[in-house]
């Protein structure tokens, strides 16, 4: 049986001008785009696993946890001054060439080299 509660709404409720807290920098949001990004982050995900096989960052899941060894390995690839795409054709091209890739460091990563 479903019970009904009247809702107790205060003023903060009603905010017409609401200005979230900035990103911390130590969070996935307050870090870089790629962190963000699907291809990107399965792109760091493997490079971490490539240069650092003990890891256990889980490729099958986001593993937030990792975010800080992922922003390291930005810089490992050289990433780190890439934009982010502010339009569609721009993001069909981040997205091929982050594609290319993770598909070079998977293969490195699963043929047992380092690239």
């Amino acid at each position: 049986m479903t019970v009904y509660r009247e809702p107790k709404f205060t003023r903060a409720d009603f905010r017409q001008h609401y200005f979230p807290d900035p990103p911390q920098p130590g969070t996935a949001s307050g870090g870089h785009w790629l962190l963000e990004d699907s291809f990107g982050r399965d792109l760091l995900k493997v490079k971490l696993l490539t240069v650092d096989r003990k890891s256990k960052v889980p490729l099958w899941s986001d593993g937030r946890e990792y975010d800080s060894k992922l922003n390291d390995m930005i810089d490992v690839l050289g990433l780190r001054g890439l934009a982010k795409p502010g339009n569609r054709d721009d993001a069909l091209k981040s997205a091929w060439m982050l594609f290319r890739l993770l598909a070079i460091a998977a293969f490195s990563f699963f043929a047992g080299r380092q690239v």
